[in-house]
């Protein structure tokens, strides 16, 4: 009797709704968890980070950015910034941004196998077959296989499964706006679980923290809308969701609108010049990005179709392909620089990596059914040998991935530049602004000192860009520049123009008489100097 009442209290703390709520949530957690430590972080910060955290930065205090040219100018993504501006003005820290990623990538895990649930049930009817699919999943986005495709066969296969044409993907190995795309993929999910008006919700959101996502959005929205005309017949109701869509995205399409339009039609065709064919080409120049890898996903793309062809998913899928396709197409015709860099194959971070668990989970399915039946004992060791391998798997995987964040923290720390980043990170003041080599991007977040200009990191605004282009040039040409006399003359001119106080100069840069006695700083690599013009 008591056996039987502790399993009657057990079943009904199990049955509670609380607790179904609190072993989901954990669950959600814990494979949010081993994807993220399979795929790997970079370091803060990396990369495209310099750019996007620098206006929340700044704004929180994080050392003198607010003084920064770069930091004053308009934001491309405030959500985002906002996020980086309460993170780091409540905590001060910098660990916090570590665990925002997972849980993104927890939203990507969870809305890519729910929409193979929905799509493809049999193949996830028990928990093993879901194991084993999530398994697949995680190794498909693994450090482990960028790395073996990286090193097999060259930069442009790394991300083949799972990100997009042109250079972009959805997640990538670091946090930033682009991440946020996961809503377009969580959008998918909750069409197909019958909340259209969540479904746009969710792919506004994306928009929201980054505006390039507006197309794919509206991509979507536009096939929802054909999805539930043809499952209804009826106009009204898709009626409703675009309109809601539209409700929803005015206040980005505003804000967007009224930043980054452009005041001056000349200004604004130039500075469109240089982020499309000078600072962007690899995004937005088609004879740059397009290759056999992307023939490949392409492939990728038409298999996921045949096998969706008679699931609602298919819709979904084909209408958004061939407008992404479409407009493509009109850009080999037109080479226009608007038309490319609104980015229109975008939604290719979509397609492919979802294009990829599809036809993963089909082949899986069709193994299962080909598996034959077998008694109740031997089907039971077949289902603990199926979990042990999934389980070494994953902790394979996890590992690598843990090993690559390690390795890429030493990089980090032992880059020619560090000593003396660390170094102006400890002399920093208010009013200091640095002239540095036009290629070494984490100065300003290592440092927390504003900097003259840096190639990475850009403006958007047609007058902000073409300053942005005019500082690249004159920086450029200072380093390029090797007359004593002629240093001199553009350093007086840097400090009388804009305010610079101090120059990084790589060695093997002969000392410039003026500069002599105003070294601050040197080692085998980087010299600086404090200008005397101040």
């Amino acid at each position: 009797m008591i056996s039987n009442a502790i399993n009657r209290l057990k079943n009904d703390i199990l049955n509670h709704p609380a607790a179904k709520y609190l072993l989901k949530t954990g669950e959600f957690l814990a494979w949010a968890f081993i994807f993220a430590l399979a795929y790997s972080q970079s370091v803060f910060y990396t990369s495209n980070q310099n750019q996007y955290f620098l206006h929340g930065l700044a704004k929180a205090g994080f050392g003198y950015l607010r003084e920064d040219w770069l930091a004053n100018t308009q934001d491309p993504t405030p959500l985002f910034s906002l996020l980086v501006y309460l993170t780091y003005h409540l905590l001060r820290s910098e660990v916090v941004f570590y665990l925002y990623y997972p849980l993104v990538m927890g939203v990507y895990l969870y809305s890519i196998v729910g929409i193979v649930k929905q799509v493809i049930p049999g193949l996830v009817d028990s928990r093993v077959k879901t194991l084993a699919f999530y398994t697949l999943v995680v190794v498909i986005h693994s450090a482990a296989i960028r790395y073996l495709l990286l090193r097999g066969l060259g930069t442009n296969w790394e991300y083949l499964l799972e990100g997009g044409v042109a250079g972009q993907r959805l997640l990538g190995n670091v946090l930033q706006p682009s991440c946020f795309g996961v809503f377009l993929v969580f959008s998918i999910y909750l069409f197909l679980r019958g909340h259209p008006f969540w479904a746009v919700t969710a792919g506004v959101l994306a928009a929201a923290f980054h505006p390039t996502y507006l197309l794919s959005a509206a991509f979507l929205t536009t096939a929802y809308m054909l999805v539930t005309y043809l499952e209804h017949r009826d106009f009204r109701k898709p009626l409703y969701i675009g309109l809601l869509a539209l409700l929803l995205v005015l206040p980005i399409v505003a804000y967007v609108y009224a930043t980054f339009w452009g005041t001056d039609p000349a200004a604004t065709a130039q500075a469109r010049d240089v982020m499309a064919n000078y600072r962007l080409p690899h995004h937005t120049w088609i004879s740059q990005w397009f290759d056999l890898s992307v023939i490949v996903q392409v492939l990728l793309v038409l298999a996921a179709l045949y096998i969706l062809r008679k699931s609602r998913l298919f819709w979904i899928m084909l209408l958004p392909f061939l407008m992404v396709l479409a407009l493509t197409l009109l850009q080999v015709f037109l080479q226009n620089d608007n038309l490319a860099l609104l980015f229109p194959w975008r939604f290719s971070v979509v397609l492919v990596p979802l294009s990829t668990c599809i036809v993963t989970a089909g082949l899986l399915s069709k193994v299962f059914e080909r598996l034959p039946s077998e008694p109740a004992l031997l089907s039971n060791k077949q289902d603990k040998f199926l979990v042990g391998f999934c389980s070494v798997i994953l902790l394979g995987l996890m590992i690598v991935g843990v090993f690559k964040f390690n390795l890429d923290l030493r990089e980090k720390q032992s880059v020619s530049e560090r000593a003396m980043m660390s170094f102006v990170a400890q002399i920093k003041s208010k009013g200091q602004s640095y002239l540095i080599p036009i290629k070494m991007q984490d100065f300003r977040l290592v440092t927390g000192a504003p900097v003259f200009i840096e190639y990475k990191s850009i403006p958007y605004t047609d007058r902000e860009v073409l300053e942005w282009y005019s500082r690249i040039l004159k920086a450029s040409r200072f380093y390029r520049t090797t007359m004593p006399n002629t240093v001199c003359d553009l350093l007086a001119r840097f400090a009388m123009d804009y305010g610079i106080t101090h120059v990084v100069l790589e060695n093997g840069y002969a000392e410039p008489p003026c500069l002599s006695g105003y070294r601050l700083y040197g080692d085998r690599y980087y010299t600086v100097y404090k200008l005397p013009y101040n």
